[in-house]
């Protein structure tokens, strides 16, 4: 064998081995939403290996081949290397989080990474599995609730004290436990079911509360209702900062009623409006410093304004979704959200 050919085929080899290699790499993220933090992850690298993410928007396909040493050609098209150099863990896994452009337009974004073990002499290279997927607003954080299980992307806090379940196109979620502790009151919290929402969002979401022994009733009072949490990711015992507006059971001098609720470092107000019944539309928008609560009952058209809450101290991210709480015992109380939408950014 010749030696040009004998150099072709170990070369060739190489590129095999390194895609051999690739497979075992999991190149993964979460939905990239404009104005949002996206996560970039890659699991199953070699231990403490140096890891570089590069995306495109030139799209998945034959990339650049880098010769030996390193002994690779990327299955995505002119990617930049916008992190720094990363270090996975000793299991072998990073995450890096991304701030996505509110400006940027909506298209596929294409993104690849690769590793540099540096325990080997020589150092070996290795690359991920390539994926693709398009920038979206922030209406893809909302839901219409049409299957029959809870959509993976939502997250529970405090999820020893709600049971949730999916079905007849609604969410419904019931507290398992009452009382204050476990109440949005406060420096207790109940449950929410919640997503990551950065900057400033028009959420907007349809509840009807109700006792679930007697489902064509309103709950009953004191304060057994559901609806939408706002919360600092960073809340602490003795320091916890939310906003929530919901709907339901209140007090005998407004049995049916929507509640807006403001909670700064543990210190509550709230105001209670009267309803024709619980049940109703209800819009929280945030803006700047400022957190808007809105109500809609079914036979209206317009939104009414609650109250405008001026909440300099929350941080840019935060958690943002449902509740559902029983002050009063027994948990007389089951919020069924028929639909989760956010204006597009």
């Amino acid at each position: 064998m010749n030696t040009r050919r004998r150099t072709t085929l170990l070369s060739a080899a190489a590129l095999l081995v390194a895609a051999t290699t690739a497979s075992a790499q999991i190149h993964t993220r979460t939905q990239l939403v404009r104005g949002n933090v996206a996560h970039f992850a890659l699991d199953a690298a070699s231990p403490n290996a140096v890891v570089l993410f590069g995306f495109t928007a030139s799209g998945l396909g034959s990339g650049t081949c880098f010769p030996s040493p390193i002994s690779l050609c990327l299955d995505v098209r002119e990617p930049v290397f916008y992190f720094p150099p990363l270090v996975a863990d000793a299991s072998g896994s990073v995450v890096a989080p991304f701030v996505v452009p509110v400006s940027v337009p909506l298209i596929p974004l294409a993104s690849q990474a690769i590793t540099i073990d540096l325990r080997t002499t020589p150092f070996a290279f290795a690359k991920s599995n390539a994926i693709e997927s398009s920038i979206v607003t922030l209406a893809a954080k909302g839901d219409e609730f049409n299957g029959t299980t809870l959509d993976p992307s939502w997250r529970i806090h405090n999820p020893h004290l709600v049971s949730a379940s999916v079905s007849g196109g609604e969410l419904h979620m019931r507290p398992t436990q009452s009382g204050p502790p476990v109440t949005w009151y406060a420096d207790g919290e109940g449950p929410m079911l919640y997503k990551l929402v950065s900057g400033d969002f028009d959420l907007s979401v349809r509840v009807r509360s109700y006792d679930p022994a007697q489902p064509t009733l309103p709950p009953p009072i004191s304060y057994r209702m559901g609806g939408i949490t706002i919360r600092d990711p960073g809340s602490q015992p003795g320091r916890r900062n939310w906003l929530h507006i919901a709907v339901g059971g209140g007090t005998s001098q407004v049995p049916i009623t929507v509640e807006d609720k403001t909670t700064v470092d543990s210190n509550s107000t709230l105001r209670l409006t009267p309803l024709q019944a619980a049940r109703a539309d209800i819009r929280a928008v945030r803006h700047g410093a400022f957190v808007d609560f809105y109500v809609r009952e079914p036979n209206a058209t317009a939104w009414r304004l609650l109250r405008s809450n001026h909440r300099p101290d929350l941080p840019a991210t935060l958690q943002v979704g449902l509740n559902v709480f029983s002050w009063t015992s027994p948990n007389s109380v089951q919020a069924s959200f028929d639909w989760v939408r956010f204006v597009p950014n």
